[in-house]
């Protein structure tokens, strides 16, 4: 579709969707239900729309009780002007790429 209409441009980011990818920028490696534990809220379609628009990427590895496992990917460090994710943990980093998020995100 966007090779059809170029002019269209993709919908920003829900504030559900930035707090999903804050989750699992700061956590590298989480599962879905790590997510939604995290958000208490289910975060299966905000992820599942995340991946499908690049953002995050599912890993070959499985974790623990052999659940998918998610990391962000190269299109999101473009997407904020990030070199690696460990920029994040940088308080004035992270509050410039989320700032719509009132207090990071629990460790």
């Amino acid at each position: 579709i966007g090779e059809l209409f170029p002019e269209r441009k993709a919908k920003p980011l829900s504030s559900q969707a930035l707090e999903v990818l804050a989750v699992i920028a700061l956590k590298q490696q989480i599962s879905t239900q790590g997510v939604t534990d995290i958000r208490t809220f289910d975060s299966s379609a905000v992820i599942a729309n995340l991946a499908q628009r690049g953002f995050i990427q599912r890993l070959k590895v499985r974790g623990e009780h052999r659940e998918r496992l998610w990391k962000v990917t190269q299109r999101f460090l473009d997407a904020f002007n990030l070199n690696r994710v460990e920029e994040l943990f940088d308080e004035e980093t992270f509050e410039r790429v989320f700032p719509e998020l009132e207090e990071p995100i629990a460790e």
